[in-house]
């Protein structure tokens, strides 16, 4: 019988994350998913294998796409940090902290630039 360090119930973008990120690690990894070949994905499935990530404008987009040609990038609409939810922010009945979420986009944000220049 196979051993294994990290066992991973779910083959949606969050499950397949964490097993990369236990195998970047030298964890052995087994990934489990129930649902039919069809539906694998989890939600990832419905995004066409998009994600998303927080971002500071178009800079930010270029670093982590350097090949973007400036007619995608025009076609990018980035909006702006400023309109991030800060002063009575809720989620679920309960108010959070403006600026605890705002470093939290920032944390973000920085792990996708990281993980684009592995």
């Amino acid at each position: 019988m196979q051993a294994y360090d990290v066992v991973v119930a779910g083959a949606g973008n969050a499950g397949l994350c964490a097993a990369l990120a236990a195998r970047e690690q030298g964890a052995r990894v087994l990934v489990l998913e129930r649902a039919p070949e069809h539906l694998r994905g989890g939600n990832t499935y419905f995004t066409g294998g998009g994600f998303r990530f927080p971002y500071a404008g178009i800079d930010d987009i270029r670093r982590l796409i350097p090949d973007l040609s400036d007619a995608e990038a025009a076609a990018i609409d980035v909006g702006a940090l400023e309109h991030a939810p800060h002063d009575g922010l809720s989620h679920g009945g309960r108010e959070v902290d403006g600026d605890a979420a705002l470093a939290a986009i920032d944390a973000q944000r920085d792990a996708a630039l990281v993980r684009r220049h592995r």
